[in-house]
């Protein structure tokens, strides 16, 4: 998959925002922006979430999801902004009936959110997107967990991997595969993890079996693992030229909402 730097690896937000907002980038391709999460003092997170997300971050059980919420999603409204023309403030987000959260239809504008283990995952683009980030986590029953939920072939194909970092690399690749494009259908879960079948063909390609009715009309890779993150990007477009990958290390200095 052809993967154009864009941005060169910004080291802040703050630098980063101010090259997209310079640059105006039009999205003639998706745009994917992969972060680390930090920890940074809450006072300095910029003040654009509403009411609804302010009490979502609240119910967190821990302060580092609580954290990470309030900084992903602050920075999805901060990049929702650019590319609408809006106050990041003013962005309101439809979430469909299986929770996926979306623009105002008349923006043509698609994006989907990932966070897991120290890391997040945004992407927009012009048809509907949908990406997963899971972190590598040794466990004894990702066999029993495939045979579960996913198709017989991915089973097998499991099965003939060594025990321990090659299973758990294997069934890795094929949940975060599965996710985000169950995640881009807008259907997530209500869609059955076997129906969707999966076979990995080298490097980041990916042939999957789509139930009917969704045949036909979607592109699926797999990304750069960074950091024991595994992650994907489905699209609903039969061909993609490329994705414009923008990494950010460092998020130092969060950028201040505009007016504030």
């Amino acid at each position: 998959m052809p993967l154009r730097n864009l941005l060169h690896r910004a080291e802040s937000w703050f630098d980063l925002l101010q090259a997209v907002e310079r640059e105006k980038p039009a999205l003639t391709e998706p745009h994917l922006y992969r972060f680390e999460h930090v920890d940074p003092d809450s006072s300095k997170i910029p003040g654009v979430l509403d009411q609804e997300e302010l009490g979502r971050a609240s119910r967190y059980h821990f302060e580092r999801d609580r954290r990470a919420f309030v900084l992903t999603r602050s920075i999805l409204r901060l990049l929702a902004g650019q590319y609408t023309g809006r106050d990041p403030r003013d962005i309101r987000f439809a979430t469909a009936a299986h929770g996926k959260l979306s623009l105002d239809p008349a923006e043509g504008i698609f994006f989907n959110v990932s966070h897991s283990s120290g890391q997040s995952l945004i992407a927009f683009a012009r048809c509907e997107v949908g990406v997963d980030v899971e972190g590598s986590r040794p466990a004894s029953d990702y066999l029993d967990i495939a045979e579960q939920f996913f198709a017989d072939s991915e089973v097998r194909w499991l099965r003939a991997l060594p025990p321990g970092p090659a299973l758990q690399d294997g069934f890795l690749r094929l949940w975060t595969v599965k996710e985000a494009w169950l995640k881009a259908t807008g259907q997530g879960l209500a869609i059955p993890l076997a129906a969707v079948r999966v076979e990995f063909a080298g490097m980041d390609r990916v042939r999957m079996e789509f139930p009917a009715g969704y045949r036909g009309r979607w592109t699926v890779w797999e990304l750069p693992r960074d950091k024991n993150c595994y992650a994907a990007i489905a699209l609903e477009a039969e061909t993609i030229r490329g994705i414009r990958l923008i990494q950010i290390r460092n998020q130092t200095q969060p950028p201040s909402a505009p007016g504030s």
